[in-house]
């Protein structure tokens, strides 16, 4: 189950989704300098919808390294978990630009570490669903020469 390195990337990707949990997406301060700062960010812990995406994520990861069994089954859920990834980047973008456009006046802003998690975790089921296509294939392969 382990050994196969897809199972591997799974993982990791399981695991760059609990790791969105504790770390911001985004930072910024608002006001007029040298008077009352107010600081904003955007992260998990504020935003239901971010959360519930981010924990699906991390748990069919997680559930799909135990279907090694049914690899087309593995690739299907592969994609499903790419294609909620790639909504979870842009429901993240999406609030942040609701927090710059409601704040008037921003000081600075700044992407943090949790912003990269989402991208590691599409790298990473591509880099798993390339491996599962691989030993589908040689399965195939070696079926044929039955």
């Amino acid at each position: 189950m382990l050994q196969r390195i897809q199972s591997v990337y799974l993982l990791l990707a399981a695991i760059c989704a609990g790791l969105c949990f504790p770390l911001p997406f985004w930072e910024g301060r608002a006001g007029i300098e040298g008077e009352s700062v107010t600081v904003l960010s955007v992260d998990l812990q504020d935003n239901l919808i971010l959360f519930e995406f981010t924990f699906f994520i991390g748990l069919t990861c997680f559930v799909n390294i135990f279907l090694f069994k049914n690899r087309p089954l593995q690739i299907t859920i592969s994609w499903l978990i790419i294609t909620l990834s790639i909504i979870l980047l842009t429901a993240i973008g999406y609030f942040i630009l609701r927090v710059i456009n409601t704040e008037g006046s921003l000081i600075d802003q700044s992407l943090r570490l949790g912003m990269a998690l989402p991208v590691l975790i599409i790298i990473f089921l591509f880099l798993a669903r390339k491996g599962i296509k691989k030993d589908e294939d040689l399965v195939r392969s070696a079926d044929r020469l039955r």
